[in-house]
Formats: structure tokens, C-alpha cells, sequence
């Protein structure tokens, strides 16, 4: 175990340092489209949460892993106890606030689709950039619960790349490109 234990730090040193970068540079990205997206009216921040030892997750990766490394030795007794592994960087995660209140506590479904489909652009665009080409975008009935300013939005930020999108509403999207209709299980032509 303290060799699998050096081990899982020195590889998760690398990926909270990634991850964390990756998190800001979504998070500028996200905010950008939901602001645009709610006219301003709130505010999007993505935090990256990682393990409690990591108090700076921009530190350099030596630092990052002795972080690490404290935090397994806190469990070490625990992880032998129940034979596997509760913590490390497998089990970090994000948290996303609008206007400084928790979206997944106390988000409508609005407001988490629409942070969802601003990050989906985010991570898009972000891809794009790295790439040098637009990755294809699928967004799965991401139309229904928004109202009409918000789908226009969606439909205006999509002008560009490959987008395939479903959705139960026939016509809606013909000046966008081609409309394939499928209807029990069978594509009608």
C-alpha cells in the first residue's frame, strides 16, 4: 500500500494541477456564455473541489503531491480497514454557484440547464482552441425547458462545426441545416 499510495499521489499531483487549470479556463469560458445566456443577471463560478489537504491546487506538482500524500496517511487506517481506496484525486469534483448560491442545492431546472449548456459550449470552445477545429457538438433535447430568448441563444451559438440535435418539436430547426425525422423507431424520408 505506501508503494501504490506514492504512486496514486505522484500521478494525482499531475492531474489536480491539470484539472485545476482546465477548471479556470472553463469556468472564464462558462461565465462568458452565461452571462450572455441570463442577460447578466448572474453571476457563474465553477470551483474545483479536490481532496482537503490541497489548499492550493496551483501549487507546484512537488507540493501538490506531499499534499497528497498527508491526506492518505490521514486514511490509512480506514482504506485497510475496508480494502480499498476513499480518497484521492478519483474522487475530485466541481461545484458550480450563480450568483453565489449552490446550483445543485438550490438551482431551478432552468438555471442548471442553462449552466449546463454554458459549460457544454465552454468545453467546446476550449477544445476547439486546443485542436484547432470545432469537435462535434451533441445536445440532446437541450431546447425543451428553455424559454424562446434562451433557444435563440443556444441555436446563435451554434452557427459553426458539425451539431447534431434532438428535440420533439418538427420544423424547428430547418434553417439551421438538415432535419432528419424519426418517428417509432423508423426514419421517415
Amino acid at each position: 500500500l505506501p508503494e501504490y499510495n506514492l504512486r496514486i499521489c505522484q500521478v494525482g499531483a499531475l492531474l489536480i494541477s491539470y484539472r485545476a487549470r482546465f477548471y479556470d479556463s472553463l469556468g472564464k469560458a462558462a461565465a462568458v456564455y452565461h452571462n450572455q445566456f441570463s442577460g447578466g443577471a448572474e453571476e457563474f463560478f465553477l470551483e474545483y473541489k479536490t481532496v482537503s489537504t490541497v489548499t492550493d491546487p496551483f501549487a507546484p506538482v512537488a507540493e501538490l503531491t506531499h499534499a497528497l500524500l498527508d491526506h492518505l496517511e490521514s486514511h490509512y487506517r480506514a482504506e485497510l480497514e475496508s480494502a480499498q481506496c476513499l480518497t484521492g484525486p478519483h474522487k475530485d469534483d466541481f461545484s458550480v454557484t450563480l450568483s453565489g448560491i449552490d446550483l445543485k442545492s438550490f438551482g431551478s431546472q432552468g438555471q442548471t440547464r442553462t449552466a449546463a449548456i454554458s459549460l457544454k459550449l465552454a468545453q467546446r470552445e476550449l477544445m476547439g482552441r486546443e485542436a484547432g477545429e470545432l469537435p462535434v457538438l451533441l445536445l440532446d433535447d437541450v431546447l425543451s425547458e428553455l424559454d424562446p430568448g434562451r433557444q435563440d441563444f443556444v441555436l446563435n451559438q451554434i452557427s459553426a462545426g458539425q451539431v447534431f440535435i434532438t428535440c420533439c418539436e418538427p420544423g424547428r430547426f430547418t434553417k439551421l441545416g438538415k432535419t432528419i425525422e424519426i418517428a417509432h423507431g423508423t426514419v421517415k424520408v
